[in-house]
């Protein structure tokens, strides 16, 4: 093991008291931390307390969204329901309290639910789009489907192997799909009535499995989304590229057209990471946001799925073998790794969460790189691929169709 990281992460701040809520995709601004404090720093022998845990609600690799009092997933039906996709309401305590079919699952392989439910405070509505492509708005409420449209339809979309695998960006009115295909590339849809509001210029290129994300950059917001081998920037405000990458443009990166994992942003720099031995890289952005070019490449840090985070100055994922990686934000150099298999890292109050995905959950101190505590999930079925939430100090974990919730407050 490489030394730790104390250096560069001691000028990480917990931001705010206990949040409430988790309504997007990895947190708030989709970085995959959560804003809370006064957790704790270190676990039982034994593990956090398991509060509740739920089984067979349905094969899924979503995860979930949080409210002060509701928990929101979703999950594939079987039996005579099998094909169609399920949002489900908890409450605070794991009971089920509404269910409502809002699409149809991909029928190519891995047809478990994949969309994260997100949560629009304006409308108290959650909208989710199914692996066939179809968007849905739902009441938070009751669970009443709002509307529905079939947005691949609509933006005459094209899917990669594994079918629609996203979780809905929202921006102010507008609901932002990943279509792509020959006749556009992104589309964006009305959060009222699922309307067309517009459609950017075609790629032609296939949608992929990424989310996209939102962020700003001296005044200016810009969507950066994900395509077969290539990444673009969007005016939120009328779906205008504004500047596109092609990875066949660094022979480094190399190419393969599978993609899963949420850029980030920071410093008008963009980072992206990919299995498939692509690796990871760092763009740079223009002041205007109208170009991007490579700034390095790290082909070690080769996350699948497990999204990133970034602390301090640097960018923390796990590779396809199995090593939490710290990479220098700036220079992709690394700083230091722990071996803690392969999976998904989050981030909250300072502390690292590494969920592999052989179902161990690991706490890790990034400043030492020392492990702080472990759960096992053991509960639930097929591939652990759904990504762990924080909110108000309780910690989600899902497995397959299982959900466990584990409390992590000090005392």
């Amino acid at each position: 093991m490489k030394k730790g990281c104390l250096s560069v992460v001691m000028s990480v701040i917990a931001i705010g008291a206990f949040a409430a809520e988790s309504l997007d995709w990895r947190g708030p601004g989709r970085t995959g931390i959560f804003e809370e404090t006064n957790l704790l720093a270190e676990w039982p022998e034994a593990g956090p307390e398991q509060l509740w845990l739920i089984t067979g609600l349905g094969e899924g690799y979503s995860s979930m969204c949080v409210t002060k009092d509701k928990v929101f997933l979703t999950a594939l039906g079987s039996g005579e329901e099998s094909g169609r996709e399920f949002l489900i309401a908890l409450d605070k305590s794991g009971n089920v309290l509404w269910r409502t079919e809002y699409g149809k699952a991909t029928e190519r392989q891995y047809p478990s639910a994949r969309t994260t439910p997100i949560f629009h405070g304006a409308n108290h509505c959650l909208y989710v789009i199914s692996g066939w492509g179809e968007l849905a708005c739902v009441s938070a409420e009751d669970g009443k489907l709002v509307w529905q449209i079939d947005a691949a339809k609509e933006a005459m979309a094209s899917a990669g192997n594994w079918g629609f695998s996203e979780a809905p960006l929202i921006v102010d009115d507008k609901v932002i799909f990943t279509a792509g295909g020959s006749t556009s590339s992104f589309a964006a849809f009305s959060t009222a009535d699922g309307s067309l509001i517009w459609k950017s210029a075609p790629l032609n290129l296939h949608a992929v499995y990424v989310s996209p994300m939102l962020f700003e950059q001296d005044g200016k917001t810009q969507i950066v989304g994900h395509f077969a081998n290539a990444m673009a920037g969007v005016d939120p405000a009328d779906g205008k590229i504004m500047w596109t990458f092609d990875y066949k443009s660094v022979p480094e990166i190399g190419a393969c057209g599978i993609h899963a994992v949420t850029p980030l942003y920071k410093d008008k720099m963009v980072f992206m990471s990919n299995s498939y031995g692509l690796g990871s890289f760092m763009l740079r952005l223009s002041d205007d946001l109208d170009k991007a070019e490579c700034a390095w490449v790290k082909k070690e840090l080769d996350i699948h799925h497990g999204g990133a985070v970034v602390l301090g100055e640097l960018v923390f994922g796990m590779s396809n073998n199995g090593h939490l990686l710290g990479l220098d934000w700036a220079t992709g150099e690394e700083k230091c790794r722990l071996a803690v298999g392969k999976g998904v890292v989050i981030s909250a109050d300072g502390m690292l969460y590494c969920y592999n995905e052989q179902g161990a959950l690991r706490l890790i101190d990034p400043k030492t790189m020392e492990k702080k505590g472990e759960l096992k999930m053991t509960a639930g079925t097929r591939e652990i691929w759904s990504h762990p939430v924080i909110s108000d100090g309780v910690l989600y974990v899902r497995r397959g169709d299982a959900l466990a919730a584990f409390d992590i407050k000090q005392k």
